[in-house]
């Protein structure tokens, strides 16, 4: 497995460029690349299919069961 980051620089698309094949905002995928946001599965498999692969093949920054803390709409990362 791959981060979003090194998939992405692997590609040579920029984070504006990857964000527009998405249809995903650049904040999106800051955001994801910092683990700051977990994408929902429809955006985690149009970012895939923006880098060629699998969803499963990409490490996102935290899964569905590592979350502890779900704050309004966001979730909190366990450290």
């Amino acid at each position: 497995m791959a981060t979003l980051q090194a998939l992405r620089r692997g590609k040579g698309l920029s984070q504006r460029q990857l964000a527009k094949l998405a249809a995903v905002g650049r904040a999106t995928v800051v955001g994801i690349q910092l683990g700051w946001h977990m994408p929902r599965p429809p955006v985690a498999q149009r970012l895939a299919a923006a880098l060629a692969v699998e969803s499963e093949a990409v490490d996102w920054p935290f899964r569905y069961a590592s979350v502890s803390v779900v704050r309004g709409n966001g979730y909190r990362r366990l450290k």
